[in-house]
C-alpha cells in the first residue's frame, strides 16, 4: 500500500466545492460484505480474483463467487501481494497462498516486492533487502536518517525504490538506486503543485509513475495533520489512500466519504459514500476496475469503477461533472490544444 503525492492534490483541493456522486453516476455497487467487525485492511490479489479482508482475523474472498474461501486467526495491515499472486507480506511475516504456510517471519514493518518478486524490501529505517526464494539477507540500504516512510514504491522499470515521507506541509521522496545502492532525496512544499507535479514521480501530465507501492496506514493517519497544516482543522482525518488507473487517479478515504482524485491536476473528480461511521481502508484491483471500500460497521463495499479508466486529465482543470447529463466543465491550462481522449 509513490503514491503519498497523491495526497497533496488531495489537500490542495478539500478547500474547494466538492462533485458529488450524483444518482446518474456510473460507478455501481457491486457487492457488500459484511465482516461484522472494523476493516482494518483491504488487499487485491495480483489477478483480481481475491479479496483479502482484515478485521479480527484476516479472510479471503472468491471476486466471483463473493464466498469465503480462506480464514486466517492472525490479523496484520499494510498488505502487499507478490507479482504473480503467490506470496502475501505482512507486517508480522510472508505468507505462502497455496500452503497456507508462513515462509519468513520477523517484525518485517512496511515492506514490498521486487517487480519481478524475486526480492522483497523491508522498512522503516535502513531498507533491509530478502531474497524471495532463499529467505537470506541480501543486503541493506543505507539512509543517512532514520527514515519513517508513509508510503514505498518502485518505478516501472523496477531500477529505483522510493520512500515517502510527510513533513510540516511538505513530502519527503527519497529515493534508492537499486542497482548502486546510492541514496538521494528531495521535499516538496505541498503549496508548491507545480514543482512537485515535474518531480520524476510523475511522468509529465499523466500522473504518477509507479508499478507497485504499498502505504503505511499507521504513518499517514499520525502525519496527516502535520501534513495538511491549516487546513487540519477543516479536514476530517485521512485513513486511506489507492492510485487507480496506472497512477493517473487516486482514492482517498476521508472521513465518511471516498473522493476519486485526479493526480496531474489535484481535481476531484466525484466522491462514493462510505460508511457512515467512518472508512478505515480502501483497495484498488490491479486493473483499476474495482475499488474495495471497509469502515468502521464492518461492511466492506466493492465499487465497479472501470468507467474512470478511459478518461484523461492531461493539459486541462476540471471544473464541474455532471454525471447525469454527461457534461464536463474543464479550464485549459495550458497554450496548447486539449487533450480530450476518453471524455
Amino acid at each position: 500500500t509513490s503514491a503519498l503525492t497523491a495526497v497533496v492534490a488531495l489537500c490542495l483541493c478539500l478547500g474547494s466545492p466538492v462533485l458529488a456522486a450524483q444518482s446518474g453516476s456510473p460507478f455501481v455497487l457491486v457487492r457488500t460484505l459484511h465482516v461484522g467487525e472494523e476493516v482494518a485492511d483491504l488487499c487485491f490479489s495480483p489477478s483480481g480474483d481475491r479479496l483479502v479482508v482484515v478485521a479480527q482475523a484476516t479472510g479471503f474472498f472468491d471476486t466471483t463467487s463473493w464466498t469465503l474461501v480462506r480464514m486466517l486467526q492472525s490479523a496484520s495491515r499494510d498488505l502487499v501481494f507478490s507479482p504473480d499472486g503467490s506470496l502475501l507480506a505482512k507486517r508480522d511475516g510472508v505468507l505462502d497462498i497455496a500452503s497456507g504456510r508462513t515462509v519468513w517471519s520477523g517484525d518485517a514493518g512496511l515492506s514490498l516486492f521486487s517487480a519481478d518478486g524475486s526480492r522483497l524490501f523491508v522498512g522503516p529505517g535502513d531498507m533491509a533487502v530478502w531474497n524471495a526464494g532463499t529467505w537470506t539477507q541480501e543486503n541493506e540500504l543505507h539512509a543517512p536518517a532514520a527514515l519513517r516512510p508513509a508510503a514505498m514504491a518502485l518505478n516501472p522499470e523496477g531500477t529505483a525504490l522510493y520512500v515517502v515521507e510527510l513533513g510540516e506541509e511538505k513530502v519527503i521522496v527519497g529515493k534508492w538506486d537499486i542497482g548502486a545502492g546510492t541514496y538521494s532525496s528531495a521535499a516538496y512544499s505541498i503549496w508548491d503543485w507545480s514543482t512537485l507535479s515535474s518531480a520524476e514521480l510523475f511522468v509529465g501530465s499523466r500522473g504518477l509513475a509507479v508499478s507497485a507501492w504499498n502505504v503505511d496506514s499507521a504513518v499517514l493517519v499520525s502525519s496527516f495533520a502535520t501534513l495538511v497544516g491549516p487546513l487540519a482543522q477543516s479536514v476530517a482525518g485521512l485513513a486511506d489512500i489507492q492510485l487507480v488507473a496506472s497512477g493517473r487517479f487516486a482514492a482517498a478515504a476521508v472521513g465518511s466519504a471516498i473522493y476519486l482524485v485526479s493526480v496531474p491536476n489535484g481535481a476531484i473528480v466525484t466522491t462514493l459514500p462510505g460508511d457512515p461511521a467512518g472508512v478505515t481502508a480502501l483497495a484498488a484491483s490491479k486493473d483499476g476496475t474495482r475499488l474495495a471500500v471497509g469502515g468502521r460497521s464492518g461492511d466492506v463495499d466493492v465499487w465497479d469503477i472501470s468507467s474512470l479508466l478511459p478518461y484523461s486529465c492531461s493539459g486541462f482543470t476540471i471544473a464541474k461533472v455532471d454525471w447525469q447529463k454527461g457534461c464536463v466543465t474543464i479550464k485549459n491550462t495550458t497554450t496548447s490544444s486539449l487533450d480530450l481522449l476518453g471524455w
